[in-house]
Protein backbone atom coordinates (compact mmCIF):
# COMPACT_ATOMS: atom_id res chain seq x y z
CA UNK A 1 0.00 0.00 0.00
CA UNK A 2 2.93 2.58 0.87
CA UNK A 3 4.32 2.09 -2.85
CA UNK A 4 0.60 2.56 -3.98
CA UNK A 5 0.84 5.46 -2.47
CA UNK A 6 3.70 6.82 -3.42
CA UNK A 7 2.82 5.42 -7.14
CA UNK A 8 -0.83 7.96 -6.76
CA UNK A 9 1.00 10.78 -6.12
CA UNK A 10 3.79 10.53 -8.98
CA UNK A 11 6.85 9.46 -6.52
CA UNK A 12 7.39 6.11 -7.59
CA UNK A 13 11.07 6.14 -8.43
CA UNK A 14 12.66 4.35 -11.38
CA UNK A 15 15.13 2.95 -9.51
CA UNK A 16 12.67 0.89 -7.27
CA UNK A 17 10.42 -0.50 -9.92
CA UNK A 18 13.97 -1.64 -11.13
CA UNK A 19 14.76 -3.31 -7.60
CA UNK A 20 11.45 -4.71 -7.95
CA UNK A 21 12.16 -6.50 -11.48
CA UNK A 22 15.37 -7.33 -10.37
CA UNK A 23 14.03 -9.50 -7.72
CA UNK A 24 11.46 -11.03 -9.84
CA UNK A 25 13.62 -12.05 -12.23
CA UNK A 26 15.47 -13.55 -9.16
CA UNK A 27 13.35 -15.15 -7.72
CA UNK A 28 11.86 -16.37 -11.50
CA UNK A 29 15.77 -18.12 -11.50
CA UNK A 30 15.61 -19.92 -8.11
CA UNK A 31 12.20 -21.65 -9.18
CA UNK A 32 10.14 -19.66 -6.83
CA UNK A 33 7.01 -18.78 -9.04
CA UNK A 34 4.68 -18.10 -6.79
CA UNK A 35 7.11 -15.31 -5.25
CA UNK A 36 8.07 -14.24 -8.58
CA UNK A 37 4.40 -13.09 -9.18
CA UNK A 38 3.63 -11.43 -6.12
CA UNK A 39 6.78 -9.55 -6.63
CA UNK A 40 5.70 -8.68 -10.45
CA UNK A 41 1.87 -7.73 -9.48
CA UNK A 42 3.47 -5.34 -7.44
CA UNK A 43 5.78 -3.83 -9.65
CA UNK A 44 3.22 -3.56 -12.56
CA UNK A 45 0.64 -1.87 -9.56
CA UNK A 46 3.34 0.41 -8.91
CA UNK A 47 4.15 1.17 -12.75
CA UNK A 48 1.38 0.31 -15.19
CA UNK A 49 2.57 2.25 -18.42
CA UNK A 50 5.51 -0.49 -18.38
CA UNK A 51 5.23 -3.40 -20.92
CA UNK A 52 7.98 -5.21 -19.84
CA UNK A 53 6.72 -6.03 -16.46
CA UNK A 54 3.59 -7.20 -17.84
CA UNK A 55 5.35 -9.59 -19.98
CA UNK A 56 7.36 -10.42 -17.61
CA UNK A 57 4.57 -10.95 -15.01
CA UNK A 58 2.62 -13.02 -17.82
CA UNK A 59 5.66 -15.46 -18.10
CA UNK A 60 5.54 -15.72 -14.51
CA UNK A 61 2.16 -16.76 -14.33
CA UNK A 62 3.04 -19.48 -16.99
CA UNK A 63 5.91 -20.68 -14.95
CA UNK A 64 3.59 -21.29 -11.56
CA UNK A 65 1.01 -23.01 -14.03
CA UNK A 66 -1.64 -20.11 -13.98
CA UNK A 67 -2.19 -20.32 -17.46
CA UNK A 68 -6.02 -18.54 -17.53
CA UNK A 69 -4.33 -15.96 -15.46
CA UNK A 70 -1.45 -15.36 -18.28
CA UNK A 71 -3.82 -15.17 -20.86
CA UNK A 72 -5.91 -12.66 -19.06
CA UNK A 73 -3.58 -10.85 -18.06
CA UNK A 74 -1.63 -10.76 -21.38
CA UNK A 75 -4.92 -9.57 -23.42
CA UNK A 76 -5.31 -6.98 -21.75
CA UNK A 77 -1.71 -5.97 -21.60
CA UNK A 78 -1.60 -5.85 -25.52
CA UNK A 79 -5.13 -4.38 -25.70
CA UNK A 80 -2.75 -1.12 -23.63
CA UNK A 81 0.63 -1.65 -25.41
CA UNK A 82 -0.32 -2.59 -29.18
CA UNK A 83 2.54 -4.07 -31.36
CA UNK A 84 4.89 -4.76 -28.54
CA UNK A 85 6.95 -8.06 -29.43
CA UNK A 86 7.62 -9.13 -26.09
CA UNK A 87 4.26 -9.20 -24.63
CA UNK A 88 3.12 -10.77 -28.01
CA UNK A 89 5.51 -13.62 -27.94
CA UNK A 90 4.43 -14.87 -23.85
CA UNK A 91 0.88 -14.12 -25.11
CA UNK A 92 1.04 -16.79 -28.08
CA UNK A 93 2.85 -19.07 -25.81
CA UNK A 94 -0.04 -18.27 -23.70
CA UNK A 95 -1.87 -19.49 -25.84
CA UNK A 96 -0.25 -22.62 -27.22
CA UNK A 97 -0.42 -23.39 -23.68
CA UNK A 98 -4.20 -23.65 -22.81
CA UNK A 99 -4.57 -25.42 -25.93
CA UNK A 100 -5.67 -22.71 -28.62
CA UNK A 101 -2.00 -23.90 -30.69
CA UNK A 102 -3.44 -22.26 -33.99
CA UNK A 103 -4.37 -19.17 -32.38
CA UNK A 104 -1.07 -18.91 -30.76
CA UNK A 105 0.72 -19.23 -34.12
CA UNK A 106 -1.21 -16.88 -35.64
CA UNK A 107 -0.54 -14.03 -33.41
CA UNK A 108 3.40 -14.19 -33.58
CA UNK A 109 2.82 -14.89 -37.02
CA UNK A 110 1.48 -11.26 -37.29
CA UNK A 111 4.32 -10.15 -34.85
CA UNK A 112 6.81 -11.58 -36.78
CA UNK A 113 5.57 -9.67 -39.69
CA UNK A 114 5.68 -6.45 -38.26
CA UNK A 115 9.13 -7.36 -36.26
CA UNK A 116 11.06 -8.75 -39.43
CA UNK A 117 13.80 -7.10 -38.72
CA UNK A 118 14.34 -8.31 -35.30
CA UNK A 119 16.15 -11.53 -34.42
CA UNK A 120 14.18 -12.00 -31.61
CA UNK A 121 10.94 -12.46 -33.39
CA UNK A 122 12.20 -15.18 -35.64
CA UNK A 123 13.52 -16.95 -31.98
CA UNK A 124 9.75 -16.35 -30.72
CA UNK A 125 8.53 -18.15 -33.98
CA UNK A 126 10.84 -21.34 -33.78
CA UNK A 127 10.48 -21.71 -30.27
CA UNK A 128 6.40 -21.69 -30.59
CA UNK A 129 6.74 -24.17 -33.45
CA UNK A 130 8.61 -26.64 -31.52
CA UNK A 131 6.13 -26.18 -28.34
CA UNK A 132 4.04 -27.29 -30.88
CA UNK A 133 5.63 -29.71 -31.99
CA UNK A 134 6.69 -28.66 -35.56
CA UNK A 135 10.24 -28.87 -34.93
CA UNK A 136 11.55 -28.96 -38.80
CA UNK A 137 9.36 -25.93 -39.63
CA UNK A 138 11.51 -24.11 -36.54
CA UNK A 139 14.56 -25.07 -37.96
CA UNK A 140 13.55 -23.54 -41.10
CA UNK A 141 13.06 -20.58 -39.40
CA UNK A 142 16.13 -19.91 -37.65
CA UNK A 143 18.37 -21.34 -40.57
CA UNK A 144 16.41 -18.48 -42.41
CA UNK A 145 17.00 -16.27 -39.70
CA UNK A 146 20.85 -17.25 -39.89
CA UNK A 147 21.24 -15.70 -43.48
CA UNK A 148 19.65 -12.60 -42.49
CA UNK A 149 21.61 -12.07 -39.83
CA UNK A 150 24.78 -13.10 -39.98
CA UNK A 151 26.22 -11.94 -37.36
CA UNK A 152 23.95 -12.58 -34.70
CA UNK A 153 24.77 -15.40 -32.10
CA UNK A 154 21.25 -15.76 -30.84
CA UNK A 155 20.25 -17.57 -33.78
CA UNK A 156 23.05 -20.66 -33.91
CA UNK A 157 22.45 -20.20 -30.22
CA UNK A 158 18.75 -21.06 -30.28
CA UNK A 159 19.35 -23.43 -33.22
CA UNK A 160 21.77 -25.57 -31.28
CA UNK A 161 19.35 -25.75 -28.17
CA UNK A 162 16.69 -26.83 -30.34
CA UNK A 163 19.14 -29.60 -31.98
CA UNK A 164 20.15 -30.42 -28.51
CA UNK A 165 16.73 -31.06 -27.40
CA UNK A 166 15.96 -33.46 -30.11
CA UNK A 167 19.63 -35.29 -29.42
CA UNK A 168 20.99 -34.68 -32.34
CA UNK A 169 24.48 -33.42 -30.60
CA UNK A 170 26.39 -33.16 -33.77
CA UNK A 171 24.36 -30.54 -35.15
CA UNK A 172 23.97 -29.14 -31.69
CA UNK A 173 27.70 -28.77 -31.67
CA UNK A 174 28.14 -27.36 -34.49
CA UNK A 175 25.69 -24.80 -34.33
CA UNK A 176 26.63 -23.85 -31.06
CA UNK A 177 30.06 -23.79 -32.08
CA UNK A 178 29.17 -21.62 -34.91
CA UNK A 179 27.41 -18.66 -32.13
CA UNK A 180 30.65 -18.64 -30.32
CA UNK A 181 32.21 -17.93 -33.70
CA UNK A 182 30.00 -14.73 -33.77
CA UNK A 183 30.35 -14.16 -29.80
CA UNK A 184 33.55 -16.07 -28.25
CA UNK A 185 32.39 -14.33 -24.73
CA UNK A 186 28.91 -15.37 -25.18
CA UNK A 187 28.41 -16.66 -21.65
CA UNK A 188 24.56 -18.51 -22.21
CA UNK A 189 26.56 -20.01 -25.04
CA UNK A 190 29.74 -21.17 -23.85
CA UNK A 191 27.50 -22.80 -20.17
CA UNK A 192 24.98 -24.31 -22.61
CA UNK A 193 28.24 -26.28 -24.67
CA UNK A 194 29.59 -26.96 -21.80
CA UNK A 195 26.88 -28.61 -20.06
CA UNK A 196 25.79 -30.49 -22.94
CA UNK A 197 29.41 -31.79 -22.96
CA UNK A 198 29.54 -32.73 -19.47
CA UNK A 199 26.35 -34.51 -19.49
CA UNK A 200 27.22 -36.63 -22.33
CA UNK A 201 30.75 -37.43 -20.36
CA UNK A 202 32.73 -36.14 -23.27
CA UNK A 203 36.07 -33.48 -23.55
CA UNK A 204 35.36 -33.48 -20.17
CA UNK A 205 38.68 -31.21 -19.53
CA UNK A 206 37.59 -28.70 -22.11
CA UNK A 207 33.57 -28.80 -20.36
CA UNK A 208 35.23 -27.13 -16.91
CA UNK A 209 36.96 -24.80 -19.77
CA UNK A 210 33.88 -23.65 -21.31
CA UNK A 211 31.75 -23.34 -17.95
CA UNK A 212 34.82 -21.48 -16.21
CA UNK A 213 34.91 -19.05 -19.10
CA UNK A 214 30.92 -18.61 -18.29
CA UNK A 215 31.13 -18.31 -15.08
CA UNK A 216 33.84 -15.14 -15.69
CA UNK A 217 30.87 -13.26 -17.13
CA UNK A 218 28.44 -14.57 -14.69
CA UNK A 219 30.28 -15.57 -11.30
CA UNK A 220 26.96 -15.98 -9.15
CA UNK A 221 25.43 -18.00 -11.63
CA UNK A 222 23.60 -20.60 -9.87
CA UNK A 223 23.11 -22.78 -13.64
CA UNK A 224 26.29 -22.15 -14.42
CA UNK A 225 27.58 -23.33 -11.04
CA UNK A 226 25.72 -26.32 -11.19
CA UNK A 227 27.48 -26.98 -14.77
CA UNK A 228 30.81 -26.61 -13.31
CA UNK A 229 30.53 -28.99 -10.48
CA UNK A 230 28.11 -31.91 -12.95
CA UNK A 231 31.07 -31.29 -15.11
CA UNK A 232 33.70 -32.22 -12.09
CA UNK A 233 31.10 -35.24 -10.92
CA UNK A 234 31.37 -36.53 -14.16
CA UNK A 235 35.54 -36.34 -13.76
CA UNK A 236 35.19 -37.32 -10.32
CA UNK A 237 36.68 -34.52 -9.10
CA UNK A 238 34.10 -34.86 -5.57
CA UNK A 239 35.44 -32.03 -3.60
CA UNK A 240 35.57 -29.83 -6.70
CA UNK A 241 32.17 -30.90 -7.48
CA UNK A 242 30.84 -30.40 -3.89
CA UNK A 243 31.75 -27.06 -3.36
CA UNK A 244 29.85 -25.39 -6.49
CA UNK A 245 26.85 -28.27 -6.48
CA UNK A 246 26.45 -27.09 -3.12
CA UNK A 247 26.50 -23.63 -3.78
CA UNK A 248 24.02 -24.34 -6.92
CA UNK A 249 21.78 -25.86 -4.72
CA UNK A 250 21.37 -23.41 -1.95
CA UNK A 251 20.93 -20.52 -4.75
CA UNK A 252 18.13 -22.81 -6.03
CA UNK A 253 16.63 -24.99 -3.85
CA UNK A 254 13.66 -25.18 -6.25
CA UNK A 255 15.19 -26.78 -9.51
CA UNK A 256 14.45 -30.28 -9.72
CA UNK A 257 17.73 -30.75 -11.89
CA UNK A 258 20.45 -29.04 -9.69
CA UNK A 259 18.96 -31.18 -6.24
CA UNK A 260 18.79 -34.25 -8.34
CA UNK A 261 22.36 -33.34 -9.34
CA UNK A 262 23.76 -32.67 -5.80
CA UNK A 263 21.95 -35.73 -4.50
CA UNK A 264 23.81 -38.07 -6.49
CA UNK A 265 27.11 -36.33 -5.35
CA UNK A 266 26.46 -36.63 -1.91
CA UNK A 267 25.54 -40.71 -2.89
CA UNK A 268 28.43 -40.96 -4.15
CA UNK A 269 29.86 -39.47 -0.86
CA UNK A 270 28.17 -42.13 0.99
CA UNK A 271 26.27 -39.63 3.11
CA UNK A 272 22.84 -40.52 1.98
CA UNK A 273 20.78 -38.95 4.03
CA UNK A 274 22.28 -35.65 2.89
CA UNK A 275 21.15 -37.42 -0.71
CA UNK A 276 17.94 -38.19 0.60
CA UNK A 277 17.15 -34.79 1.26
CA UNK A 278 18.45 -33.67 -1.86
CA UNK A 279 16.28 -35.67 -3.62
CA UNK A 280 13.20 -35.08 -1.87
CA UNK A 281 13.62 -31.44 -2.92
CA UNK A 282 13.89 -32.43 -6.44
CA UNK A 283 10.78 -34.49 -6.21
CA UNK A 284 8.94 -30.89 -4.77
CA UNK A 285 10.47 -28.65 -6.75
CA UNK A 286 9.65 -27.63 -10.71
CA UNK A 287 10.02 -31.06 -11.95
CA UNK A 288 10.99 -30.07 -14.89
CA UNK A 289 13.99 -32.29 -16.58
CA UNK A 290 14.31 -35.31 -14.59
CA UNK A 291 13.47 -38.68 -14.44
CA UNK A 292 11.04 -38.86 -11.32
CA UNK A 293 10.37 -42.06 -11.15
CA UNK A 294 14.34 -42.25 -11.53
CA UNK A 295 14.50 -39.97 -8.79
CA UNK A 296 12.38 -41.81 -6.81
CA UNK A 297 14.36 -45.23 -7.23
CA UNK A 298 17.40 -43.39 -6.00
CA UNK A 299 15.72 -42.40 -2.71
CA UNK A 300 14.28 -46.04 -1.86
CA UNK A 301 17.33 -47.14 -2.60
CA UNK A 302 19.30 -44.62 -0.48
CA UNK A 303 16.94 -45.34 2.20
CA UNK A 304 17.53 -49.17 1.96
CA UNK A 305 21.06 -47.89 2.78
CA UNK A 306 20.66 -45.86 5.71
CA UNK A 307 18.70 -48.53 7.27
CA UNK A 308 21.55 -51.09 7.02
Amino acid sequence: SFLKHLHENGQTPRELVMLLLESGVKYQASGDDDVAVAVFELARDVAPSDPALEAYLGQAYLDSRRIHDAVKSLLGARERHVGNLQLDGVYARALVLSGQADQGIGVMEDALLTHADEPVAHIGMANLLVETGRVQDAVRTLRDAERRFPTDPSIPFQLGAIFEQQAQYADAELALRAALERDPSNHMVLNYLGYMLANRGERLHESVQLIQRALESAPHNGAYLDSLGWAYFKLEKWDLAETYLRQASEQMSQNSVIQDHFGDLLFKRGRYKEAIEAWERAVVGDAELIDLPGVERKIRDARERVGR
